[in-house]
């Protein structure tokens, strides 16, 4: 899952204090159990912001009550439930309480970019989406969360395998709920932009299209990789290496209709290695081989 090799928490102050009680780090993912406490005053506002998106279960005893939260300033307070998402550097003020009480959670902190790939969850984090954190739950999460609680407390045979396979579970639940998030809004952060898919066609008429990474698609559109990879497959529904595919076979249908050139040069102008590949490629891609292809439009 990747390393995680910040320590998730960025900062954490005004009136609050934080105790880790045990902690179990894995590759992408630190399972801890934190104690948290407020200060008595009259103005006990906390604020937070994590490196990591962090996903957590909150222990506090039904008699203290539910704290209350929003994060980036945005809406007004909502009262937390069992489980609660916070994306990535985004700032949560909660409003807890008059009176001193201590809290305790177990959080989950996943590798910002590993996560980020597997769930998409990179976005411009909208008002409809920052709503939905403090609704993120489900039997199935809740479990999973429980159980981890367990493991870190008391480590069995595997521990480690347990921890990695119930935090991959966790990822899947936590893309899943954002996916019910009305897009009318949030659509817009992940379409990719008519420009970026016009420079894409342009730059592949260009080449040959063999070789071409999807870092070297990036580039030309001044991307990231993984946000191109994401964003593309996104808004035209196919991976890249599809539409890859696509542009080269309708290049080389232009070649075979349109140019009196031998399938041998046809191949090597479209970058395979000799023409037996470029015929097996394009039998795959249309069902009948460049010469009946070439025929069948002659005619």
């Amino acid at each position: 899952m990747g390393r995680a090799d910040v320590d998730p928490l960025l900062s954490i102050s005004k009136n609050v204090h934080q105790q880790i009680v045990t902690r179990a780090v894995i590759p992408g993912l630190t399972v801890q159990l934190e104690d948290h406490w407020l200060d008595e005053t009259t103005a006990p506002e906390v604020f937070t912001s994590y490196a990591a998106p962090a996903l957590s279960l909150i222990l506090c005893s039904p008699a203290a009550g539910r704290p209350w939260t929003r994060l980036g300033g945005v809406g007004g307070y909502l009262p937390l439930g069992d489980l609660t998402y916070e994306p990535a550097n985004v700032e949560r003020h909660t409003y807890e309480c008059v009176t001193a009480r201590r809290d305790r959670t177990l959080s989950c902190y996943f590798d910002p970019a590993v996560f980020s790939r597997q769930t998409g969850l990179d976005l411009q984090w909208t008002p409809a989406y920052l709503k939905s954190c403090s609704t993120v739950g489900g039997p199935l999460m809740v479990q999973a969360m429980e159980h981890l609680l367990q493991e870190v407390l008391h480590p069995s045979f595997a521990s480690n395998f347990f921890i990695d396979s119930l935090g991959r579970l966790l990822v899947v639940q936590i893309a899943r709920h954002f996916e019910t998030v009305p897009k009318s809004t949030e659509m817009r952060t992940r379409l990719l932009a008519q420009r970026h898919i016009n420079r894409l066609r342009e730059f592949l008429d260009d080449t040959s299209c063999q070789g071409v990474t999807v870092q070297d698609l990036a580039d030309a559109c001044g991307l990231t990789a993984d946000h191109l990879r994401r964003t593309f497959k996104y808004t035209t529904g196919q991976s890249l290496g599809a539409y890859v595919e696509e542009i080269r076979v309708s290049k080389a249908k232009t070649l075979l209709v349109e140019k009196r050139m031998a399938i041998k040069q046809i191949a090597y102008q479209l970058g395979f290695a000799n023409p037996s590949s470029f015929c097996v490629a394009f039998r795959r891609a249309t069902g009948e081989t460049p010469s009946a292809y070439r025929a069948r439009l002659r005619i």
